[in-house]
């Protein structure tokens, strides 16, 4: 019998970060069969593609190997559109292993032995560096850092590499001497003289930078105090992190081991490998915890996955990866909605001459009219929780995906130069962030927990109204920032235009829902809805502002004189409220910075 056709049945722990992915096949006693090593398993930086074809390669490289489960970590796989991804990718790829899924930050967590009334704290520093804490169950309860090395990382590898050269620079300009770290330095880079690192500097990648590290812990260990206060100043920052980190989990809410000791377990090669640094951390962990455990992770993490992956054969893992699958089946169906029905009086549309095509929107048209006029009492009772808001100091966010996200956008951006205030009164928040602004980003719209997340980040409290746009009345986002505006306080109202929508579990204050009649061109929202979307949004900020003195007449005084046009309408706006000529009028707005009411003040007082 052939070694390719002997088929061994075995678990597959895989760890993917920044740089490579190793992979670790084992039997269910943690015996290692085979061990390999991939090129980059950071999701973020992967595309569908990408990511499919490392598993394939994986697969490949174990092809004698029956995988019975598989727990794949990758650094960056925290959203639930990224787990979807991977899950897809792997259930085609191993559509016969159980399988379940984690960061990076999760598996040397899982690798180590950690006593069951303690709080685990990772503490990782090699390239980049991240503090993270989970309940012994796997629920992330507390993290600091991880904001990446432009951002963030700090104490970290990069951190250090980049704090040495702009030290060793700043002692050679004000002393004349580069001490002999920067030598050693430049004898490690091939590199005669410090001014070689400027054009270094410029293209150096990552990795580059924070190999220099390495290099300053030797140099540490040596004595070199120059070095080792590079190394004392970033582990303080590390420990400061860490400290940070697990006050976050012990003052977590959900945190249901109160008064257990904490326990930190120090990872990467910063920490592996520097004695020196890896003191001057403990120490500074133990000096704010006296209580707790600080130790170093005596093995490889993917054994993290490794033992993750024997649970799931064993039936203990708590979190199957199918629910992250179904997830997109689980979202409620919206083909009962009436925006995805067919119009009867479009069916002949791709028959239609231009000019019969004009004319047939322009009948569509009348539904949008007798639907928004259906719900004008409910928009009314909107526009006064709106105005109350403003008078009280709150805020309007509109909060919606693809089309209704952008008109929400949009409606949002006009209000300070129309009405002179500020930028932050009214904000749109879209799912999939300002790249969705001009690039359909239609997945963002499936998330709950990034709904939510965002309606914390952009601080929304109890003074606020929120009020989502969603055609269907089902967006998955939308329902996330509503649900977490309501837990916040605020009023939250949604907007839609399905009458036959499925009710969130959670309703928002008010519901605004409109019927304008399924659209020409089939399940093309910014069709009809939109064009109602954006009336009512008119309506909605127009009317409250004029409700709270942003309006004199039907004359926007607090418009913002930005440009010629607008200088030219301010005059012409003063003019007619003090019933003078332009040249008077411009006077007086050139002599009060163009700002109208300051101009009437001053002109009324001259009277």
């Amino acid at each position: 019998m052939t070694e390719k056709s002997t088929i061994i049945p075995v678990v597959l722990g895989v760890e993917g970060g920044g740089t490579h992915t190793v992979a670790l096949w084992a039997d269910s006693s943690n015996k290692k069969f085979y061990r390999n090593e991939f090129e980059c398993g950071n999701i973020k930086l992967l595309n569908d593609s990408q990511l499919e074809n490392l598993f394939r390669s994986i697969a490949k490289a174990g092809e004698k190997f029956l995988v019975q489960s598989i727990c794949v970590s990758l650094a960056g796989l925290v959203d639930d559109e990224d787990k979807i991804r991977l899950a897809h990718v792997l259930h085609k790829i191993f559509p016969a292993a159980a399988i379940d899924m984690s960061s990076d930050l999760q598996t040397p967590l899982y690798a180590a032995n950690i006593p069951k009334d303690h709080i685990p704290v990772l503490v990782l520093c090699g390239t980049g560096s991240c503090c993270y804490a989970q309940t012994v169950e796997g629920v992330p309860l507390g993290k600091s850092g991880g904001w990446g090395h432009i951002l963030g990382d700090r104490g970290s590898a990069y951190a250090i590499g980049l704090t040495t050269l702009r030290k060793l620079l700043a002692k050679l300009d004000r002393t004349g001497k580069l001490p002999n770290l920067g030598a050693k330095i430049l004898q490690f880079q091939l590199m005669n003289s410090p001014r070689e690192w400027i054009n270094w500097s410029i293209n150096a990648s990552k990795d580059q930078i924070a190999a220099l590290a390495k290099i300053v812990s030797q140099s540490a260990a040596e004595g070199d105090s120059f070095a080792q206060d590079i190394l004392i100043e970033e582990g303080l920052e590390l420990a400061t992190d860490a400290i940070a980190c697990y006050n976050n989990f012990k003052n977590n809410p959900l945190n249901k081991t109160q008064g257990a000791k904490a326990y930190f377990l120090l990872n990467g090669s910063m920490l592996k490998k520097s004695d020196f640094f890896r003191k001057q951390v403990s120490e500074e962990i133990l000096k704010h915890c006296p209580d707790a455990t600080v130790e170093t992770l005596q093995q490889e993490s993917v054994w993290g996955a490794v033992r993750r992956a024997i649970q799931i054969l064993d039936g203990i893992s708590t979190a199957p990866i199918t629910e992250f699958a179904e997830e997109k089946d689980k979202k409620p169906s919206t083909s009962s909605s009436i925006t995805e029905q067919r119009n009867s009086r479009s069916m002949n549309l791709d028959k239609l001459s231009i000019e019969e095509g004009i004319q047939l929107m322009i009948n569509e048209d009348q539904y949008i009219h007798k639907g928004i006029c259906k719900q004008k009492d409910k928009i009314a009772e909107l526009i006064r929780a709106v105005t109350n808001a403003f008078k009280n100091g709150g805020r309007l966010f509109y909060a919606g995906a693809g089309t209704s996200g952008r008109l929400g956008v949009l409606d949002a951006s006009e209000c300070p130069p129309t009405f002179g205030v500020s930028h932050d009164q009214v904000q749109g928040i879209i799912a999939g962030g300002y790249k969705a602004l001009w690039r359909a980003a239609e997945g963002a719209e499936d998330s709950i927990s990034s709904g939510k997340e965002a309606a914390v980040f952009r601080s929304i409290n109890e003074n606020d109204i929120v009020l989502g746009i969603a055609a269907s009345g089902t967006t998955p986002f939308v329902q996330g920032v509503l649900d977490k505006a309501r837990e916040l306080g605020a009023y939250t109202a949604l907007l839609s235009f399905n009458p036959n929508r499925t009710h969130y579990p959670i309703e928002p204050h008010l519901v605004i829902n409109i019927s304008v009649e399924p659209e020409i061109l089939t399940g093309s929202t910014r069709l009809k809805c939109g064009t109602a979307t954006k009336l009512i949004l008119n309506m909605i900020s127009t009317l409250s502002m004029v409700q709270t003195g942003k309006v004199i007449s039907n004359l926007m005084v607090n418009v913002h004189p930005t440009n010629n046009k607008l200088r030219d309408r301010a005059i012409r706006i003063l003019g007619e409220l003090e019933h003078c000529d332009r040249e008077t009028s411009q006077t007086a707005l050139e002599n009060n910075s163009w700002n109208i009411r300051q101009a009437m003040d001053a002109m009324d007082k001259e009277k």
